[in-house]
Protein backbone atom coordinates (compact mmCIF):
# COMPACT_ATOMS: atom_id res chain seq x y z
CA UNK A 1 0.00 0.00 0.00
CA UNK A 2 1.36 3.57 -0.84
CA UNK A 3 0.20 6.52 0.69
CA UNK A 4 -1.76 9.05 -1.29
CA UNK A 5 -1.48 12.84 -1.42
CA UNK A 6 -5.28 13.69 -2.09
CA UNK A 7 -5.46 16.89 -4.20
CA UNK A 8 -7.80 19.74 -3.85
CA UNK A 9 -11.26 18.78 -4.66
CA UNK A 10 -12.12 19.18 -8.70
CA UNK A 11 -14.60 22.13 -9.55
CA UNK A 12 -16.89 19.51 -11.61
CA UNK A 13 -17.59 17.42 -8.31
CA UNK A 14 -18.08 19.94 -5.95
CA UNK A 15 -20.38 21.65 -8.41
CA UNK A 16 -22.06 17.94 -8.61
CA UNK A 17 -23.10 18.32 -5.19
CA UNK A 18 -23.90 21.67 -4.39
CA UNK A 19 -26.77 20.32 -7.70
CA UNK A 20 -27.40 17.15 -5.58
CA UNK A 21 -27.63 18.84 -1.58
CA UNK A 22 -30.39 21.49 -3.64
CA UNK A 23 -32.49 18.94 -5.44
CA UNK A 24 -35.74 17.62 -4.07
CA UNK A 25 -36.52 13.82 -4.21
CA UNK A 26 -40.16 15.23 -2.94
CA UNK A 27 -40.47 19.09 -2.55
CA UNK A 28 -44.22 18.57 -1.39
CA UNK A 29 -42.58 16.29 1.50
CA UNK A 30 -39.57 18.18 1.58
CA UNK A 31 -37.21 15.44 0.79
CA UNK A 32 -34.02 16.40 -0.85
CA UNK A 33 -31.72 14.14 -2.42
CA UNK A 34 -29.34 12.58 -0.44
CA UNK A 35 -25.60 11.88 -1.16
CA UNK A 36 -25.99 8.27 -1.60
CA UNK A 37 -28.70 8.79 -4.00
CA UNK A 38 -26.48 11.82 -6.27
CA UNK A 39 -23.81 9.12 -6.47
CA UNK A 40 -26.10 6.66 -8.22
CA UNK A 41 -27.77 9.64 -10.38
CA UNK A 42 -27.50 8.77 -14.13
CA UNK A 43 -25.70 12.11 -14.25
CA UNK A 44 -22.88 11.75 -11.89
CA UNK A 45 -19.43 12.64 -13.58
CA UNK A 46 -18.58 9.19 -12.81
CA UNK A 47 -16.01 8.69 -15.47
CA UNK A 48 -14.20 11.94 -14.78
CA UNK A 49 -13.95 11.27 -11.81
CA UNK A 50 -12.38 8.04 -12.08
CA UNK A 51 -10.11 9.41 -14.47
CA UNK A 52 -8.94 11.93 -11.74
CA UNK A 53 -8.26 9.34 -9.13
CA UNK A 54 -6.45 7.54 -11.22
CA UNK A 55 -4.02 10.50 -12.03
CA UNK A 56 -4.28 10.99 -8.48
CA UNK A 57 -2.80 7.95 -7.48
CA UNK A 58 0.22 7.54 -10.46
CA UNK A 59 -2.00 4.75 -12.53
CA UNK A 60 -1.77 2.42 -9.23
CA UNK A 61 -4.82 0.55 -7.25
CA UNK A 62 -4.79 2.50 -3.66
CA UNK A 63 -4.74 -1.25 -1.74
CA UNK A 64 -2.57 -3.29 -3.54
CA UNK A 65 -0.39 -1.29 -6.05
CA UNK A 66 -1.38 -2.99 -9.38
CA UNK A 67 -1.35 -0.54 -12.32
CA UNK A 68 -4.78 0.78 -13.28
CA UNK A 69 -5.77 2.83 -16.22
CA UNK A 70 -9.04 3.55 -18.29
CA UNK A 71 -7.64 1.01 -20.93
CA UNK A 72 -6.94 -1.62 -18.90
CA UNK A 73 -8.67 -5.17 -19.71
CA UNK A 74 -9.87 -5.32 -16.15
CA UNK A 75 -11.40 -1.90 -16.10
CA UNK A 76 -10.68 0.04 -12.71
CA UNK A 77 -13.44 1.89 -10.12
CA UNK A 78 -14.36 4.45 -7.59
CA UNK A 79 -13.72 3.08 -4.22
CA UNK A 80 -15.58 4.52 -1.29
CA UNK A 81 -12.84 4.08 1.87
CA UNK A 82 -15.96 4.23 4.30
CA UNK A 83 -18.63 2.19 2.74
CA UNK A 84 -22.02 3.94 1.41
CA UNK A 85 -23.51 0.97 3.33
CA UNK A 86 -22.28 2.61 6.75
CA UNK A 87 -21.62 6.01 5.76
CA UNK A 88 -23.98 7.33 3.00
CA UNK A 89 -23.63 10.80 4.02
CA UNK A 90 -19.83 10.69 2.33
CA UNK A 91 -20.91 9.29 -0.86
CA UNK A 92 -20.10 12.23 -2.61
CA UNK A 93 -17.24 12.92 -0.27
CA UNK A 94 -13.76 13.23 -1.95
CA UNK A 95 -11.47 12.59 1.13
CA UNK A 96 -13.60 9.48 0.86
CA UNK A 97 -13.33 8.68 -3.02
CA UNK A 98 -10.17 6.23 -4.25
CA UNK A 99 -9.37 4.07 -7.28
CA UNK A 100 -9.33 0.18 -7.12
CA UNK A 101 -8.38 -2.34 -9.23
CA UNK A 102 -11.28 -4.77 -10.30
CA UNK A 103 -10.14 -7.20 -7.51
CA UNK A 104 -10.24 -10.20 -9.44
CA UNK A 105 -8.51 -13.23 -10.58
CA UNK A 106 -9.06 -16.53 -12.20
CA UNK A 107 -7.40 -19.84 -12.01
CA UNK A 108 -6.99 -22.31 -14.69
CA UNK A 109 -9.84 -23.79 -13.71
CA UNK A 110 -12.10 -20.62 -13.41
CA UNK A 111 -12.47 -20.46 -9.43
CA UNK A 112 -12.14 -17.04 -8.69
CA UNK A 113 -9.94 -14.89 -6.10
CA UNK A 114 -11.07 -11.82 -4.61
CA UNK A 115 -9.09 -8.60 -3.48
CA UNK A 116 -8.83 -5.70 -2.10
CA UNK A 117 -12.76 -3.73 -2.15
CA UNK A 118 -14.50 -6.66 -3.78
CA UNK A 119 -13.46 -8.71 -1.22
CA UNK A 120 -13.45 -6.03 1.33
CA UNK A 121 -17.39 -5.54 0.14
CA UNK A 122 -18.95 -3.41 3.30
CA UNK A 123 -16.19 -4.10 5.71
CA UNK A 124 -14.21 -1.53 7.72
CA UNK A 125 -10.25 -1.33 7.47
CA UNK A 126 -9.13 -1.02 11.23
CA UNK A 127 -5.93 0.53 10.39
CA UNK A 128 -5.15 0.54 7.10
CA UNK A 129 -5.80 3.64 5.24
CA UNK A 130 -4.11 4.59 2.07
CA UNK A 131 -4.74 8.22 3.04
CA UNK A 132 -2.88 8.08 6.17
CA UNK A 133 1.18 8.14 5.81
CA UNK A 134 1.41 5.78 7.92
CA UNK A 135 0.23 3.21 6.31
CA UNK A 136 3.52 2.68 4.52
CA UNK A 137 5.28 2.42 7.61
CA UNK A 138 3.36 -0.36 9.46
CA UNK A 139 3.93 -2.92 6.35
CA UNK A 140 5.97 -5.45 5.40
CA UNK A 141 6.91 -7.27 2.38
CA UNK A 142 9.21 -10.36 1.79
CA UNK A 143 11.32 -11.64 -1.44
CA UNK A 144 8.27 -14.21 -2.02
CA UNK A 145 6.00 -11.17 -2.17
CA UNK A 146 4.34 -11.84 0.87
CA UNK A 147 2.87 -8.66 3.05
CA UNK A 148 2.99 -8.67 6.52
CA UNK A 149 2.76 -6.59 9.69
CA UNK A 150 3.79 -6.40 13.28
CA UNK A 151 0.52 -5.29 14.26
CA UNK A 152 -2.71 -7.76 15.07
CA UNK A 153 -4.91 -4.91 13.54
CA UNK A 154 -2.88 -4.60 10.43
CA UNK A 155 -2.88 -8.36 9.64
CA UNK A 156 -6.66 -8.61 9.86
CA UNK A 157 -6.84 -5.93 7.35
CA UNK A 158 -4.34 -7.74 5.23
CA UNK A 159 -6.60 -10.46 5.56
CA UNK A 160 -9.86 -8.24 4.72
CA UNK A 161 -8.20 -7.09 1.20
CA UNK A 162 -6.98 -10.48 0.73
CA UNK A 163 -3.68 -8.63 0.00
CA UNK A 164 -1.77 -12.41 0.55
CA UNK A 165 -3.72 -13.71 -2.66
CA UNK A 166 -2.00 -16.00 -4.71
CA UNK A 167 -1.97 -13.96 -7.87
CA UNK A 168 -0.65 -10.84 -5.62
CA UNK A 169 2.13 -12.49 -4.60
CA UNK A 170 3.57 -13.62 -7.21
CA UNK A 171 3.17 -10.20 -9.04
CA UNK A 172 4.91 -8.50 -5.81
CA UNK A 173 7.63 -11.04 -5.89
CA UNK A 174 8.16 -10.54 -9.98
CA UNK A 175 8.42 -7.17 -9.42
CA UNK A 176 10.86 -7.64 -6.67
CA UNK A 177 12.75 -10.45 -8.42
CA UNK A 178 13.64 -7.83 -11.78
CA UNK A 179 14.73 -5.24 -9.34
CA UNK A 180 17.21 -7.50 -7.51
CA UNK A 181 17.98 -9.44 -11.07
CA UNK A 182 18.72 -5.78 -12.63
CA UNK A 183 21.09 -4.73 -9.78
CA UNK A 184 23.03 -8.28 -9.79
CA UNK A 185 23.78 -7.81 -13.59
CA UNK A 186 24.65 -4.02 -13.00
CA UNK A 187 27.30 -5.18 -10.63
CA UNK A 188 28.10 -8.79 -11.72
CA UNK A 189 29.49 -9.95 -8.02
CA UNK A 190 30.67 -7.01 -6.62
CA UNK A 191 29.83 -4.61 -3.69
CA UNK A 192 26.61 -2.98 -4.69
CA UNK A 193 26.81 0.85 -3.33
CA UNK A 194 24.38 2.71 -1.11
CA UNK A 195 24.91 5.43 -3.52
CA UNK A 196 23.19 3.17 -6.37
CA UNK A 197 20.48 1.77 -4.00
CA UNK A 198 19.43 5.11 -2.68
CA UNK A 199 19.28 6.32 -6.51
CA UNK A 200 16.59 2.98 -7.33
CA UNK A 201 14.73 4.08 -4.26
CA UNK A 202 14.05 7.55 -5.46
CA UNK A 203 12.73 6.00 -8.49
CA UNK A 204 10.64 3.47 -6.97
CA UNK A 205 9.45 6.80 -4.89
CA UNK A 206 8.63 9.22 -7.16
CA UNK A 207 6.49 9.25 -10.50
CA UNK A 208 7.48 8.53 -14.08
CA UNK A 209 7.68 11.22 -16.58
CA UNK A 210 3.94 9.71 -17.88
CA UNK A 211 3.01 10.72 -13.92
CA UNK A 212 2.90 7.17 -13.08
CA UNK A 213 4.30 4.85 -10.02
CA UNK A 214 5.78 1.77 -10.58
CA UNK A 215 3.27 -1.35 -9.48
CA UNK A 216 4.01 -2.52 -6.33
CA UNK A 217 6.31 0.36 -5.64
CA UNK A 218 6.04 0.14 -1.81
CA UNK A 219 7.65 -3.60 -1.94
CA UNK A 220 10.51 -3.13 -4.06
CA UNK A 221 11.18 -0.52 -2.06
CA UNK A 222 11.06 -2.02 1.45
CA UNK A 223 13.48 -4.96 0.04
CA UNK A 224 15.61 -2.16 -0.96
CA UNK A 225 15.92 -0.44 1.80
CA UNK A 226 16.77 -4.00 3.74
CA UNK A 227 19.77 -4.36 0.77
CA UNK A 228 20.85 -0.66 1.63
CA UNK A 229 21.08 -1.32 5.37
CA UNK A 230 24.20 -4.06 4.43
CA UNK A 231 25.27 -2.09 1.57
CA UNK A 232 29.06 -0.41 2.22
Amino acid sequence: MKYIRKGKEPNYLKQYRNKVCNSWVDKSQKIRMTPKQGYEASDMPKAQLLETLIEEQGSICCYCMRRISKSSKQLPHIEHYLPQSSHPELALDYKNLLAVCQGEYSDKSGNKDWHCDHRKANGLLRFLNPLNENCEQVLQYTNEGRIKSDRADVEQDIDLLNLNSDALKKERKKAIEATLNAIGRRFKGSTVTKLFIKDRIEKFASRNEDGYFEPYCQAVIFILQKLLSKAR
